[in-house]
């Protein structure tokens, strides 16, 4: 960071920080509830709160924000939208806490995975490939990822995903046969959990 503005009170210049991709004001009821980051529809919206949640590279209608594919770039609530990165965590790591791991991660956590459950992943690009690996942190029992590019469903494989090429069979089908016809997701009538 190069220059700091006068309502950044937490940060100083040279502080390595990472930009999420949301942009919350820190004030309104959604980001005084701890979810920031996904749902803050109050100050940084200019179009109103019917606009939906703001974000940098978001659509017209809510702002629009530039992206931060940018050399330098003004970020509005730095005080409250940058995160500090400590030493140990070098920049190649750091990338990738901006938007594609948190949106990873926040999914798995919204599937509410039990340790054992059954999940399945639908789409296989960058953010579906760590939905994976995130997955494999809430310890699921058994990963099932749907997709049609090889390379993806090879990556996935690789992380002990079991996969399905959609344009070859019937996802839905496929994972009914998977799982004896019980499906993915939390079972708690079959399994007592």
């Amino acid at each position: 960071m190069e220059q700091i503005g006068k309502g950044v009170r937490n940060l100083s210049p040279g502080d390595r920080v990472v930009i999420p991709s949301t942009i919350g004001c820190g004030n309104c009821s959604y980001c005084r509830a701890g979810i920031l980051r996904a749902s803050c529809r109050q100050t940084p919206i200019p179009n109103g709160l019917d606009a939906g949640t703001a974000f940098f590279g978001g659509p017209k209608s809510s702002g629009p924000f530039d992206g931060l594919q940018a050399e330098r770039r003004a970020i509005p609530f730095a005080n409250v939208g940058l995160v500090k990165l400590p030493d140990e965590v070098d920049d190649d790591q750091a990338i990738l806490l901006s938007d594609i791991v948190p949106t990873a991660y926040m999914g798995a956590e919204n599937a509410q995975i039990k340790p054992g459950n059954s999940i399945a992943i639908f789409g296989l690009g960058p953010v579906g490939q760590f939905c994976v690996a995130c997955a494999k942190l809430f310890d699921v029992g058994r990963i099932v990822a749907i997709d049609t590019v090889p390379s993806r469903l090879e990556m996935a494989r690789a992380q002990g995903a079991e996969v399905i090429d959609f344009n070859a069979e019937d996802p839905i089908k496929a994972i009914q046969e998977l799982t004896s016809g019980i499906g993915v997701g939390p079972c708690d009538r079959c399994c007592g959990r």
